[in-house]
């Protein structure tokens, strides 16, 4: 009898490992929907931002300054996708909002606007909206970009220098761009209007983690 108890202990530490073997863990396949892409050998995505475009097409900009438009994304098969590069030499694209005809870029120096006038599916005009803010050359100061909000504004997140300190004007701060009174004509794009906002001035909400309010004013 005590040999038996003592065995029956030994195995009940194995127990939850038996089992979790015999039920396969959870994939991200489980609760999502999978569909990958696959892109051209040419192409080094390391996409850094996806926005909907009319006619069921997408944008997608990249770390390395690219911007694509893809064109039968939402087809049931992903490998009917069709890539067109629409725009490059940008800097590190980590936001990308559409309106009005114009895509917006959100790019580690500025938010600029692109169109294709042309029709030739290249950008051929572009613009900045806003470049009021300051980079060091420093890997982190990365700057995220959202959409258009409900009252037309853009919001862009300024990443601290070096992920603790700010080196340059506004580093660790909060970007609202307004729109523009008038948007026309294009030379008088810069016009738009940045206010920034600190703890002071919005809920934390706004605020990027761990960088509320410590960039020093200009």
């Amino acid at each position: 009898m005590k040999t038996f108890a003592f065995a029956l202990a030994a195995l009940l530490p194995l127990a939850p490992s038996a089992l979790r073997a015999q039920s396969p863990a959870p994939q991200e396949s489980d609760f999502y929907k999978i569909e990958p892409f696959s892109f051209p050998a040419d192409i080094v995505a390391e996409v850094g931002a996806i926005e909907l475009l009319p006619e069921h097409k997408l944008a997608v900009g990249t770390r390395r300054g690219d911007v694509y438009i893809v064109d039968n994304a939402f087809t049931t098969d992903p490998a009917n996708a069709k890539y067109q590069h629409f725009a490059s030499g940008l800097h590190e694209v980590l936001g990308l909002a559409y309106k009005d005809g114009w895509l917006y870029v959100t790019q580690r120096p500025e938010v600029s606007r692109l169109k294709d006038k042309d029709g030739d599916g290249r950008a051929d005009i572009f613009e900045t909206v806003n470049a009021d803010w300051n980079i060091t050359g420093d890997y982190h100061e990365y700057a995220f970009g959202s959409r258009f909000d409900p009252k037309g504004n853009l919001w862009v997140t300024l990443c601290l220098t070096g992920s603790f300190h700010s080196n340059a004007p506004y580093r660790g701060w909060c970007l609202r761009i307004t729109q523009m009174a008038n948007p026309s004509p294009p030379q008088r794009a810069s016009a738009h209007l940045a206010e920034w906002v600190s703890r002071r001035m919005a809920p934390p909400i706004m605020m990027t983690t761990r960088a509320c309010g410590t960039a020093p004013a200009p």
